[in-house]
């Protein structure tokens, strides 16, 4: 200090922790500082409340830069043989603010404290020979680096430990259903976390507890002398072992069992499933029922709780079809039968019959409808039979359950229509009936008028309906002049003739009339008017000829009879030829 007589001691403030420190005679002062830290630390010196001195302070800084540290591994016994224990220790080379390290032992991590001297331990039984690794590890912090570790040390095994189990089973005698305790106690366990226990031939892996302590609880099934046995199937620390006993499971008289069974629902259609089900009164070690319904056997399954359940599709209609559900018996117990009923019912149908417009004799129509169920679905592919005015067709409904029938009226008046269905298996008959009026139609008439070298003509008449097809057995009046002169009948092809001799036909104009004769066509009279000259009516010459031959008319087409034709239509066609074409309303 630069004055100091009177002066014995400063404040210094180191990282701000202060100190109260002497000054010597010569007026200088020390401080010995142990760092907790890294980073720049203050130091502050100063003087305050003297009664000769004015205050002052006055301050610097340092700089403490992270530490190195490590530590020593040591494992204590090295080798040890199986299940014995090391102990794991070591020391820090600096451990200031240190207060654990990370040890691994054979993969296993540990979190182990350090003491006030460095000093960490750790206590491990070994659980499998070979050479085994021991690291010892620090992650860092502030004022240390981080560091590893690490040594070996050696489990040995001269010979395999042989190790058994003890076996209980609690009670020994017991009935069927009950339960008992399979349990045991291993003589060497460490290392060892399970056995296997096999109970009437079924196995089961079970645990092995800290004190080498097992157990089963196991549920009977079955009556006789049942085998249990215990078994490991050996490491490379323990020879394996296997060890077993016996148990009894008694039966004095056989139990009985009994099932409910539920139709549902009990009522249905041809083709609709029923659920068929039940709960057995007694089930333990039931795994299956027979269930019969109508004549076909099923083998149902049993649950846990003796629930059993099938889905069935109805196939054939009937009242009272039968289900009955059976157990044959076993050694644990006595047969049973069961039985109840349902009914399945055909199913409604209905079809439309439909008739299109207004109905004419010679117009063909189409009846047609579509069958359906009482549940609105198609039935397909069905056979019907549909009566129209007394005749009967066979008929086939499409994928879309309809039918059809193209029919052409003959006659005017009202006809009965008749749909049958006959049913089946899975459907009810059926009829249906509808009555549809027809009226008269029209008619086409073709009329040709022939004239022939001898000087007589022929008329040709043909007739056809709407479709265009020949009407036979037609009746039409013919007229020459305004007088009747005959009658027309229609051939199965539609055409009739009318032959006129040449001592009915003068020189001049004539006119053909056609008049229809049927109640099943509208009346329209046909008529043409045509010309003849140079007939001779009393001289008609024999061999054939005619004097209108060398007249100036000019030689007519052939006809069908392969005659020239002489005559002069006027009114409507050709000439030597009438061909008059009306559709009568």
């Amino acid at each position: 200090m630069a004055n100091y007589s009177g002066i014995f001691s400063v404040i210094v403030t180191v990282d701000g922790i202060q100190f109260n420190v002497a000054v010597d005679g010569s007026g200088g002062w020390s401080l010995n500082y142990t760092t907790v830290r890294t980073g720049s630390v203050s130091v502050v010196v100063g003087l305050f409340g003297h009664g000769n001195f004015s205050d002052f302070s006055n301050s610097t800084t340092f700089t403490v830069v992270k530490n190195s540290t490590n530590s020593t591994v040591v494992v204590s016994p090295n080798p040890v043989s199986i299940g014995n224990n090391v102990t794991v220790s070591g020391v820090l080379a600096n451990f200031t603010g240190i207060s654990g390290v990370n040890v691994t032992v054979d993969g296993t991590l540990f979190n182990v404290p350090v003491d006030g001297s460095g000093y960490w331990v750790l206590n491990y039984t070994t659980n499998r020979t070979g050479n085994l690794t021991v690291g010892v590890g620090f992650a860092g912090n502030d004022n240390y680096t981080s560091f590893t570790n690490s040594t070996n040390f050696t489990v040995n095994v001269v010979n395999k430990s042989s190790t058994n189990s003890t076996i209980v089973v609690s009670p020994n005698s017991v009935q069927i259903g009950e339960n008992v305790t399979v349990s045991g106690v291993l003589a060497n366990f460490t290392g060892i976390s399970g056995v296997n226990v096999t109970v009437d031939g079924t196995i089961f892996n079970v645990p092995v507890d800290g004190s080498g302590y097992w157990v089963l609880n196991y549920t009977t099934n079955r009556t006789g002398n049942l085998t249990v046995g215990v078994g490991f199937a050996g490491n490379d620390n323990y020879t394996s072992f296997t060890n077993s006993t016996n148990f009894t499971v008694n039966v004095v008289n056989k139990s009985s069992t009994n099932s409910t069974i539920v139709v549902n629902p009990d009522s249905v259609n041809f083709g609709e499933n029923i659920t068929v089900s039940g709960v057995l009164a007694n089930h333990t070690g039931i795994g299956f029922v027979n269930v019969t319904v109508d004549g076909t056997l099923f083998n149902v399954a049993v649950d846990a709780s003796g629930y059993w359940e099938l889905n069935y599709t109805t196939n054939r209609t009937g009242t009272d079809l039968e289900v009955i559900v059976s157990f044959a018996g076993n050694e644990n117990y006595t047969a049973f039968s069961n039985s109840t009923t349902f009914n399945v019912t055909k199913l409604a149908v209905n079809s439309t019959i439909n008739v299109s417009g207004t109905v004419k004799v010679g117009k063909t129509i189409t009846i047609d409808g579509v069958l359906v169920d009482e549940n609105g679905s198609v039935v397909a592919n069905a056979l019907v039979s549909v009566s129209v005015g007394g005749k009967v067709y066979s008929l086939k409904t499409d994928n879309r359950g309809r039918w059809s029938l193209t029919y052409k009226p003959t006659h005017v008046g009202s006809v009965n229509t008749v749909l049958n269905y006959a049913g089946n298996n899975k459907y009810f008959s059926y009829t249906n009936t509808t009555t549809f009026n027809v009226v008269k139609g029209k008619v086409i008439v073709d009329v040709d008028v022939v004239k022939n070298s001898d000087g007589s003509a022929d008329v040709i008449a043909k007739v056809t309906d709407e479709d265009n097809d020949p009407i036979p057995n037609y009746k039409v009046s013919v007229e020459l002049d305004g007088k009747h002169f005959g009658y027309i009948v229609t051939d199965v092809n539609g055409v009739g003739r009318i032959h006129i001799p040449s001592n009915k036909l003068n020189d001049g104009n004539h006119v053909i009339t056609v008049i229809s004769d049927d109640k099943n066509y509208n009346d329209n009279p046909v008529s043409a008017e045509f010309k003849t000259q140079n007939n001779d009516n009393d001289n008609n010459d024999t061999n054939g000829t005619n004097k209108a031959n060398n007249s100036s008319v000019a030689t007519a087409a052939m006809k069908n009879t392969g005659m020239p034709i002489i005559a002069i239509v006027l009114v409507l066609l050709t000439i030597f030829g009438i061909g008059i074409r009306r559709k009568e309303d």
